[in-house]
């Protein structure tokens, strides 16, 4: 994602609407992206998604 579609008033809403529903956010993190622009936008480390799953697994009790 680019960091204009990530700063954008709509995807704070969006952002919003679905961590009100209960889903869990993996934050962006920032660095060079595809478009050749640095900064928010770009996908979390693996490391990073995989222990947020396992967080939420455990603290759920799935």
């Amino acid at each position: 994602m680019n960091t204009r579609m990530w700063e954008h008033p709509v995807t704070a809403i969006q952002i919003s609407s679905l961590r009100s529903w209960g889903y869990v956010e993996v934050p962006c993190i920032s660095k060079t992206l595809i478009c050749g622009d640095t900064g928010l936008g770009a996908m979390a480390e693996i490391d990073t998604i995989v222990n947020t799953l396992i967080g939420t697994i455990e603290d759920t009790g799935t």
